[in-house]
């Protein structure tokens, strides 16, 4: 996409990773403390399906829809639960070039995918299973209980 920073805020630093909603870049959050833990962040824009062009954010198309459900749950589950990532900001890029570009700013959570432990160990001890999906419950459950006291 070649972004150089997002919302004059995030400077960005790489791409970490591409799906179908958008791209997740590495970036520094020029507004952060040089030594504060929230410096390095993630920010994830979102782009119009596999084409890689950002998505008109002057309509009300159903990916600019998803995205404002996103942020808005982003924001609600943003209370520092150990298994649920942090939320730093999220909002539309408006500034000139940018091109209504949405975002959400992300703590950076610097490991590997799961799909690599899998692939390194095909037949995982069932300690970690256990302590993997203890964790995700715990995100899920949370996050499940956010949405029901909030929803809108």
């Amino acid at each position: 996409m070649g972004l150089e920073t997002v919302d004059g805020r995030f400077r960005i630093t790489g791409v970490v990773g591409r799906g179908n909603m958008g791209e997740v870049h590495r970036a520094e959050d020029l507004q952060a403390a040089p030594d504060s833990p929230h410096r390095q962040v993630a920010v994830k824009t979102v782009l119009r399906g596999r084409t890689g062009v950002a998505v008109d954010t002057s309509g009300s198309g159903k990916e600019i829809d998803r995205f404002r459900r996103e942020v808005r749950i982003m924001r609600m589950l943003s209370q520092g639960h150990p298994n649920l990532t942090l939320l730093i900001d999220g909002g539309v890029d408006d500034a000139p070039g940018a091109g209504g570009l949405p975002y959400l700013a992300m703590e950076l959570l610097d490991g590997h995918p799961l799909a690599d432990l899998i692939d390194e160990e095909p037949q995982l001890p069932a300690s970690w299973v256990a302590a993997i999906g203890a964790q995700t419950a715990a995100g899920l459950t949370a996050s499940l209980n956010s949405s029901t006291h909030h929803t809108t």
